[in-house]
């Protein structure tokens, strides 16, 4: 009884070393701790796997750097998703940052190491200017809108671009984006005729839903959690996983000193009614 009454007069300065190693652990070696799957991360993941062997995707991406942390597991599980299934994957940018952002996820992934070949199994096309009229562009004629990719080669040059010409070649599109979809819904939903996956910042989910439930818009995936649970889908545990690890193990620990402090307390407590 003794014993647990004294630790009501442990430093706090030990509780937060405890806290930070407890924060550090699943950087340092992520534990990959199971996490549900909701179902609009799950309806991504099965349209992905739904396709035939060959077909295009498109992954339109209008993200900021800074917005990384949050968007870029995301963006890497789902271009690992997409070519590990074999599916040609074409990626343009529809804001100046998206174009690094897209770069930065491909190395992350690493293509070549999966045994894939760029300008045969994937592309990137870089920023093209327009906003809503590089959509329209691209969905009625991809190479009259651009004739280069993102690292100065001619598309007609890229085994990838040879039937890559039209919505009409697309099967699936992505946007990773933190906008209204407004311009996408009239673009690729209306004009291209193609469902889309969102793959959007927490906050925006709610504005995205209504077109999820009027049929122009497949799905959400939001935010670092939606990121972290379609890493768990993929089988490519990374940064989305470990910030969820890092969430998990950190409450855990809140939890325990919790219970084991008010144990102490009450320990304390009762220490002192038997001295009296």
């Amino acid at each position: 009884m003794m014993a647990l009454s004294k630790i009501t007069t442990i430093d706090r300065r030990w509780i937060w070393l405890v806290v930070m190693i407890a924060f550090a652990i699943p950087i340092i070696r992520p534990l990959a701790i199971p996490i549900k799957v909701s179902e609009d991360t799950r309806i991504a993941f099965n349209a992905i796997e739904s396709l035939p062997e060959g077909s295009v995707v498109m992954l339109d991406v209008e993200m900021w750097m800074r917005y990384y942390s949050e968007l870029g597991p995301t963006t890497e599980a789902f271009i690992y998703h997409v070519l590990k299934k074999n599916l040609k994957l074409v990626i343009w940018a529809s804001s100046p940052e998206g174009a690094p952002f897209a770069e930065t996820a491909l190395r992350a992934v690493n293509p070549e190491n999966m045994g894939k070949k760029y300008g045969v199994d994937y592309v990137h096309l870089g920023y093209i200017a327009g906003g809503e009229k590089a959509m329209a562009s691209l969905m009625t004629d991809i190479h009259g809108t651009v004739t280069t990719d993102y690292y100065g080669n001619n598309i007609k040059d890229l085994k990838i671009m040879e039937n890559v010409r039209s919505s009409k070649d697309i099967k699936m599109i992505a946007c990773v984006m933190s906008t209204q979809p407004d311009d996408r819904v009239r673009q690729y939903s209306i004009t291209g005729g193609i469902k889309w996956i969102a793959l959007t910042s927490g906050g925006w989910v709610p504005g995205i839903k209504p077109f999820v439930a009027s049929g122009h818009v497949l799905t959400t995936v939001g935010g670092i959690r939606g990121g972290a649970e379609y890493e768990l889908l993929v089988g490519r545990p990374g940064s989305g996983l470990i910030s969820t690890d890092i969430t998990s193990v950190t409450l855990l620990l809140m939890v325990a000193l919790v219970i084991v402090t008010n144990i102490g307390y009450f320990a304390e407590r009762a220490s002192r009614r038997g001295k009296k």
